[in-house]
């Protein structure tokens, strides 16, 4: 029964991974940074 136990926290790790985060600004912020980064890495 102990795997149950991690097949749940695992679940509310997920749950918690996917939720809309709080301050919207401060995402969007550091997703155009990320994406930013990610793209001029791509080019060298």
């Amino acid at each position: 029964m102990r795997w149950m136990y991690h097949i749940g926290r695992y679940m509310r790790l997920l749950a918690k991974s996917f939720r809309k985060p709080e301050k919207f600004s401060v995402f969007k912020d550091l997703l155009v940074t990320e994406l930013e980064s990610i793209g001029l890495q791509s080019v060298g």
